[in-house]
């Protein structure tokens, strides 16, 4: 486990480093990952979002949109489906709806989707639903 997942803020004024942090937690035994940190300044990756402080805005980045939306346009028909491909669109769009509330309504059918191998063998690949395949176009739109 790495010390990746905080964010630390401080006020314009102050000249206080990401380096004081660092000396400071590595007594207490946190481990830095080598690469993922940035200096502080008014824009950061957090949990895969882009955030502008001084804007008040938060965006997914450019590269992570367009996996994504590769990865939902190919539930916009009536393909064959592994589970694992179900299960890879819908983490990459559970991860959209922790910023982008107003699309949460559009996982239902794809969670529906998922739900149908809990009869079937999980390496069976099924068809695209009509209802799945219309929450696809939305996402895509979106993205």
């Amino acid at each position: 486990m790495w010390v990746d997942d905080f964010l630390f803020i401080k006020p314009l004024t102050s000249d206080f480093q990401l380096k004081d942090i660092q000396s400071t937690t590595e007594s207490l035994g946190f481990p830095w990952h080598p690469t993922k940190f940035s200096e502080f300044g008014p824009k950061v990756t957090y949990l895969g979002f882009e955030w502008d402080l001084h804007r008040m805005t938060v965006k997914l980045p450019d590269e992570k949109s367009d996996v994504f939306r590769q990865r939902v346009a190919a539930f916009r028909h009536s393909d064959v489906k592994s589970l694992k491909e179900v299960r890879e669109v819908c983490g990459s769009l559970q991860n959209i709806t922790m910023m982008a509330r107003d699309l949460a309504p559009y996982l239902s059918e794809f969670n529906n989707f998922l739900s149908a191998w809990s009869t079937k063998s999980q390496y069976q690949k099924l068809y695209v639903p009509v209802p799945v395949q219309d929450e696809a176009k939305v996402w895509f739109k979106a993205l």
